[in-house]
């Protein structure tokens, strides 16, 4: 067995390592799952190297693409969450403001409404 470091099963996302196999001085290796009844323990894929057979099993295009494109998601959705922020903050000061606007109009009425009483 290998001691390199392989990617968890993609059945099971057990531990994953390489068979060695032997026969008249020729080795040949397999990548398996050690999982007991598991898909990734069946192979009939045989490598010459270790290196290949590491290199198989670790090759998952259309795990690597979903991987990457969550990657940018999250970057996206980090960005989406900084703006919202500002734009909140932009918010409290505009309704700030607008109660500021409001209050100043009532203090306008309430000083014309006792200036009319005067006169």
């Amino acid at each position: 067995m290998s001691n390199k470091t392989m990617k968890a099963c993609p059945y099971c996302n057990g531990d994953a390592g390489i068979l060695t196999h032997e026969m008249r001085g020729i080795k040949a290796y397999a990548p398996i799952c050690f999982t007991s009844e598991c898909l990734g323990q069946v192979t009939d894929h045989y490598y010459e190297t270790e290196e290949e057979a590491v290199n198989d099993w670790d090759t998952r295009p259309i795990e690597d693409t979903l991987r990457r494109e969550l990657a940018e998601e999250r970057e996206k959705n980090g960005k989406l969450i900084i703006l919202l922020k500002k734009l909140l903050e932009v918010l409290t000061k505009v309704d700030e403001v607008g109660r500021a606007i409001s209050l100043r109009n009532d203090l306008e009425a309430d000083l014309e409404a006792l200036t009319n009483k005067e006169q």
